[in-house]
């Protein structure tokens, strides 16, 4: 990831995401900080987030920040305290919906308290080129588009089936997390 990038519209529309505008390298490390110490004003400025880094351990890990599972899963390994983190990467502006890339392996990585980021680019061509991160903040608001369902409905970060209830979730996540991450483009339920 590097410095700051602006959301394409029909994500900013959604208010589900905080994009850090941060000027350096790492806006994994924003994003990051975002989820685990949420500001109290100025969200989308650095300043409130860069004084928690050193909570964090970082060590083996290159910025600008490379979109490889072996980085996530190193990340996860150096920070074992941390909640799961889970990866999104848009990769199609005009799908409007990212793809799960990087699902984590610890326990409730559906959890409301689990590190969601979304990964993208200006060029979304070319997932090698350097894109930028962002903390998705309310994963209901975010994939909202997933259903057509008025109210909200908690989205599987694993398939991004949709839920009414936590319990729900909670029982299809029994096996859908044991599974590889894809989008699918039937319901959840039909498993």
């Amino acid at each position: 990831g590097s410095s700051y990038l602006k959301l394409p519209k029909q994500l900013t529309d959604t208010k589900g995401y905080l994009n850090i505008n941060n000027t350096d390298n790492e806006c994994f490390k924003y994003a990051v900080v975002a989820a685990l110490n949420p500001s109290k004003k100025n969200h989308e400025r650095p300043i409130p987030y860069k004084k928690h880094f050193s909570k964090y351990n970082w060590n083996g890990l290159d910025f600008p920040f490379q979109v490889k599972k072996v980085n996530f899963q190193k990340f996860e390994n150096n920070n074992p305290d941390i909640p799961p983190l889970n990866i999104h990467v848009l990769t199609n502006y005009t799908d409007k919906l990212p793809n799960p890339f990087y699902i984590s392996s610890k326990p409730n990585a559906n959890s409301e308290n689990a590190i969601n980021l979304l990964y993208f680019k200006a060029d979304s061509e070319n997932l090698v080129s350097t894109g930028h991160f962002v903390y998705i903040k309310h994963m209901c608001r975010a994939f909202r588009k997933l259903t057509k369902h008025k109210e909200l409905r908690l989205p599987c970060v694993n398939c991004y089936g949709t839920f009414a209830t936590q319990y729900d979730l909670e029982n299809h996540s029994k096996f859908c997390l044991t599974q590889s991450p894809q989008r699918k483009k039937i319901s959840c339920k039909d498993i």
